[in-house]
């Protein structure tokens, strides 16, 4: 394949992809079920998470959705940031 012909086959499917709907559609927030209530823990902790909390809003607000959809004794194990590849 010439590189005139990848270059093309990349443009078209890079304007299918901009054109497509999304896999997943966005839950509206009362559509959400409920979050399970918090575990007992001592004041320590319980000042520590919102430390964590405010210091890492959005981690705190995935870790919310896991435990409203997967129950209150999920546990997030390792989070990496993936870095998008350079633009050639």
């Amino acid at each position: 394949m010439k590189p005139e012909e990848k270059a093309e086959r990349y443009r078209q499917w890079k304007a299918s992809k901009e054109t497509a709907e999304p896999l997943m559609k966005p839950v509206a927030e009362e559509d959400k079920p409920p979050l399970p209530e918090e575990p007992e823990m001592s004041d320590a902790e319980a000042v520590r998470r919102q430390r964590n909390r405010e210091q890492y809003p959005d981690i705190a607000a995935f870790y919310d959705d896991c435990r409203r959809y997967f129950g209150a004794d999920v546990a997030i194990i390792d989070l990496k940031e993936v870095k998008p590849p350079a633009n050639p």
